[in-house]
């Protein structure tokens, strides 16, 4: 990769890490999808009960066993109400934006992460910036068969699809944790 390009790439990341530390979430920024695999795994406890979100990325059988290991009771994502009232919650984030707003899609993602969970763990990638929500918005719609289509593949096919913005981890402290993991291909 040309040295200039990774340097963007780099200086990127590092103005969404802060973002996110100016809204009080609590960040972490790993190499890639590997290693923020491995870093949730290491944050789990066997004594919480723990709900996957709507997610392709992090929804691989390797990672659900190894989830399993920790707690072999993990919440099946269409039970509501334990959705809602469960310790953790795993979720992928669809866009954050250059001010640190996190851009949520998918019923059980919006619900989990705005709703339910006592802690949340939001996994993003360095290359879902966007500049405001209604860009964001714009990218989801665009986008309307990817998330009807993974909905159908993860068991979870609704009409509509649920949009949501945490803005920020004031309100409950320590409630909302970032893995930002990066990627090498950079998308403008």
């Amino acid at each position: 990769m040309d040295k200039n390009i990774k340097w963007y790439i780099e200086k990127r990341v590092d103005r969404i890490h802060h973002s996110l530390l100016a809204k009080q979430f609590t960040v972490t920024s790993v190499q890639d999808i590997e290693e923020a695999k491995d870093k949730m795994i290491s944050l789990l406890s066997s004594d919480k009960s723990i709900v996957l979100g709507d997610t392709l990325n992090f929804s691989s059988d390797d990672f659900t066993s190894k989830l399993s290991m920790i707690n072999p009771d993990i919440i099946d994502i269409k039970k509501r109400r334990e959705l809602l009232t469960c310790d953790i919650g795993i979720i992928e984030g669809e866009f954050v934006t250059t001010k640190g707003e996190i851009i949520l899609a998918c019923d059980f993602n919006v619900s989990l992460g705005l709703f339910g969970a006592k802690t949340i763990y939001i996994f993003l990638n360095q290359n879902a910036v966007v500049d405001n929500f209604p860009h964001a918005v714009k990218k989801i719609r665009e986008r309307n068969e990817y998330y009807m289509e993974r909905s159908i593949k993860i068991g979870n096919h609704s009409e509509n699809l649920s949009i949501g913005m945490i803005e920020n981890g004031r309100k409950f402290e320590d409630r909302i944790h970032i893995i930002l993991y990066k990627t090498d291909n950079l998308e403008l």
